[in-house]
């Protein structure tokens, strides 16, 4: 299934170069240009990718009980939240006159209740895998809450980590589901796959084009979001099919790494080459802060998997190579 890790290789690929984007061009209105509209495509579906391909393992780890999916969701996803949130926020507390947005002590504490940085996604999926993990044998309890977890969007936005985590259920939910599905796609001709690649990147384009507001808006970002998932997935396929993803799955498998570091080794480079030797052109910042952004924490990954240290460090579930999801289990 080197498809999943491909994907998340894209996934992962789109995350760091989106940071290093915000920290190095404005991206927010009323700033216009390249930036801007990559800013937009980036974040509109990237991290729901993610959402969706952490969904498609639920079925095999609720197989296994209750109790042994909860400890390894606690070791695989809520310690590192809580030890890279820790890290970066002190590194970012002693560095304040360097970064972009310090952060204070009163920040850290808040740790448990509000995320920082990036980690906002750690939190948010283990409170959905938690959800699941409750409702998964009263499948319609779990769809209601599921979409009220839309409702909630279009109603209130995604303000708060509460709000952005029911958010953010229906991909992982429609990942759990989806996963057999995605599994029989991957064995299709390639014209058949090419084809769905084509259909899944119309939609989003004609998505992002017809630019909706409103509550009809809020209710389309899912659909946008699902179409840029579903073309990630069907390029991952063909690039696994021509044998060309090699690099990409490497990353896909250090993701985990990448994803809880990679603002470290961004921005640890780019305060030393702006401040250190005054190199200050922006294009050559992005390319360089993306770069070790992905290669340092995929370093520190091996580095970690070679001694013994993955655990230690969380990175047990970015150090994992993919396996088929498992069928959704019968209920009642």
């Amino acid at each position: 299934m080197e498809w999943i890790d491909i994907a998340r290789g894209i996934g992962i690929v789109l995350v760091v170069y989106g940071h290093a984007l915000r920290s190095l061009y404005p991206t927010t209105p009323p700033h216009t240009g390249w930036p801007v509209w990559q800013d937009t495509l980036i974040y509109s579906f990237h991290m729901p990718l993610f959402f969706v391909l952490s969904g498609l393992f639920i079925g095999r780890g609720l197989a296994r009980g209750r109790g042994p999916f909860i400890q390894n969701k606690l070791l695989t996803v809520a310690y590192p939240y809580f030890l890279w949130s820790l890290i970066s926020g002190v590194t970012e507390v002693l560095a304040d006159q360097w970064v972009n947005t310090p952060l204070s002590l009163s920040d850290i504490a808040r740790i448990p209740i509000q995320p920082i940085e990036q980690y906002w996604f750690l939190y948010a999926l283990f409170v959905d895998q938690m959800i699941i993990c409750a409702l998964f044998t009263r499948r319609r309890l779990l769809i209601g809450v599921t979409l009220l977890g839309v409702v909630a969007v279009m109603a209130f936005g995604a303000g708060d980590i509460f709000t952005r985590s029911l958010g953010s259920l229906p991909y992982v939910v429609l990942g759990m589901l989806g996963g057999g599905a995605l599994g029989r796609a991957a064995e299709w001709p390639v014209r058949r796959l090419a084809a769905m690649a084509l259909a899944a990147w119309a939609t989003f384009a004609l998505y992002h084009l017809a630019g909706p507001t409103g509550l009809a808006g809020a209710l389309a970002h899912y659909g946008g979001a699902l179409a840029g998932t579903l073309g990630t997935v069907a390029l991952a396929m063909l690039i696994g099919r021509a044998g060309l993803g090699r690099m990409l799955k490497l990353l896909g498998q250090a993701s985990m790494a990448i994803y809880v570091m990679h603002t470290l080794a961004s921005a640890g480079l780019r305060i030393l080459l702006m401040h250190g030797l005054h190199l200050r052109e922006p294009m050559t910042l992005l390319v360089l802060s993306t770069i070790i952004g992905l290669l340092a924490p995929l370093l520190v990954c091996r580095f970690a998997q070679r001694h013994g240290l993955a655990t230690l460090l969380g990175l047990d579930r970015g150090a994992r190579h993919a396996q088929a999801p498992a069928a959704i289990p019968a209920t009642s």
